[in-house]
């Protein structure tokens, strides 16, 4: 006959309660509050980079910051009709070039990563020490 084991999990309910309140707060308004501080970082960069002719693409540049269930989604764009062409011709010239990063958005996001990570980690560590 097999020898059969017996096992009491203890403060299992304890620890599910705290990893949804953990979870609740890193969707609330302080990491809001950092994921717009790093999609500024990002849309100053993209507007600085941005070829100008008449200053309507630079201007359109904007972030946005979009709260779904638990989620925090950082977005920087731009809704101008030839915004993806203007990207995709600075990319194109830096591979050309062998250079690196490319567009106004993905030099300004490749560029500002570990600033953005720092932002969002700093935020993270904040909430969780907080409970």
């Amino acid at each position: 006959m097999p020898a059969r084991i017996s096992v009491e999990v203890r403060g299992l309910r304890e620890a599910q309660k705290r990893a949804l309140d953990d979870m609740r707060a890193l969707g609330g308004q302080p990491m809001v509050d950092a994921m717009r501080k790093a999609t500024l970082v990002v849309t100053a960069d993209a507007r600085r980079r941005v070829p100008v002719v008449t200053g309507r693409l630079r201007a359109s540049i904007v972030p946005e910051v979009e709260v779904h269930g638990h989620s925090v989604e950082g977005i920087v764009g731009s809704k101008v009709a030839y915004a993806p062409h203007v990207e995709a011709r600075l990319v194109a010239r830096a591979i050309r070039k062998g250079t690196r990063p490319g567009g106004y958005l993905t030099g300004a996001v490749v560029e500002n990563a570990e600033r953005v990570y720092r932002i969002i980690d700093e935020a993270v560590k904040d909430i969780l020490e907080r409970k």
